[in-house]
């Protein structure tokens, strides 16, 4: 549309026979520039007119795999580096340039990483997931430190098929129920019941 069109032509891109292209004379330093400066301003515009896309939360240069909105507000993204980072209400709601915790728990599986999933798991509760065949289960309850309640350990092993990355879990879902349910390459949906206490257990 013609917002983005705008947008894309504030980066540097230009209109040739119906479609954009990209100057061959701007090199990667002056894309990136333009771009940061276009979305810095596209998320003053939004805040300013109280538009769906409000605003941008940056982290270092690491791909993202997964994000939450818990239920409390805080919002939490996961990402290649096997990190978690979390962003209270109240800093999401100004766009705060750093993440108020990185949590650290998910490791790489033979040099393979990435957090591929997250949620909320209930009342001062996420749940995350990721390529190592790990289901992590946190406290995050600003501004109290995040804690790992739980390690739940299953995918992978001789239940599920024997295929590459049968470790990796690709989705996690609350039931009703409270408990929570994980599924990856190795197939089969496994059902787990979530701590209460704030003891870390495997």
């Amino acid at each position: 549309d013609t917002a983005a069109t705008n947008l894309l032509q504030r980066v540097g891109f230009t209109h040739d026979h119906h479609q954009l292209v990209l100057l061959d004379e701007l090199d990667d330093d002056d894309v990136a520039a333009a771009a940061a400066e276009a979305l810095a301003a596209l998320d003053r515009a939004c805040v300013l007119h109280a538009a769906p896309l409000a605003l941008a939360l940056h982290a270092p240069k690491v791909p993202a795999r997964a994000c939450a909105i818990l239920d409390d507000g805080t919002l939490v993204s996961g990402d290649q580096a096997n990190l978690l980072r979390i962003w209270p209400a109240a800093a999401a709601a100004v766009a705060a340039s750093e993440p108020w915790a990185v949590l650290e728990g998910h490791e790489g599986v033979v040099g393979v990483h990435g957090v591929k999933c997250c949620i909320a798991a209930g009342p001062e509760r996420m749940a995350s997931a990721a390529r190592d065949g790990t289901v992590l289960l946190w406290r995050v309850a600003p501004p109290t430190p995040p804690m790992l309640l739980a390690t739940l350990r299953g995918h992978g092993d001789a239940q599920g098929a024997d295929v590459s990355n049968a470790r990796v879990i690709a989705a996690l879902a609350l039931l009703t129920s409270g408990r929570l349910a994980s599924a990856g390459s190795d197939q089969p949906v496994r059902v787990w019941e979530v701590p209460a206490a704030a003891a870390a257990s495997t």
